[in-house]
């Protein structure tokens, strides 16, 4: 209770979980009032403000860290713009923002967690080739 009592009064904005693997936590969650999907299930809670739970592990490091930390802001984004795919060209401001050059040819911008704007493949952070980006 005094927990949900200082989420609601802004004295805690969020939460880390750092613990060992496989115990079922998701990358990040959310609660609250209006909560959605930040990469895992939303869960009911006696506060009322969102709040968003990271769940790291702690044998891993902090590229993975960031990885967690890109899907939550990617899922934000998402909800935020109304969009439901990270995949498609044009069809929002959240697409258009992460939309990278192998999916959307001369489209590029900054790209998202999995394909920066110059990658072919997934993971692809150490391409090196060029393409032309509208991220502004």
């Amino acid at each position: 209770m005094i927990f949900a009592i200082k989420i609601d009064n802004g004295i805690i904005d969020e939460v880390w979980v750092y613990a060992m693997p496989f115990l079922g936590m998701y990358e990040s969650v959310m609660t609250g009032n209006e909560a959605f999907w930040i990469n895992g299930p939303t869960f009911s809670s006696t506060c009322t403000e969102k709040l968003s739970i990271m769940g790291l592990n702690y044998e891993r490091g902090v590229a993975e860290a960031l990885h967690s930390f890109g899907h939550r802001t990617e899922n934000v984004i998402l909800k935020m713009h109304g969009s439901q795919s990270i995949v498609s060209c044009n069809s929002s401001n959240a697409n258009e923002f992460m939309s990278y050059d192998e999916k959307c040819a001369g489209l590029a911008a900054v790209g998202n967690i999995y394909f920066p704007p110059n990658g072919i493949t997934d993971y692809n952070y150490g391409n090196m080739s060029y393409v032309l980006s509208n991220a502004y």
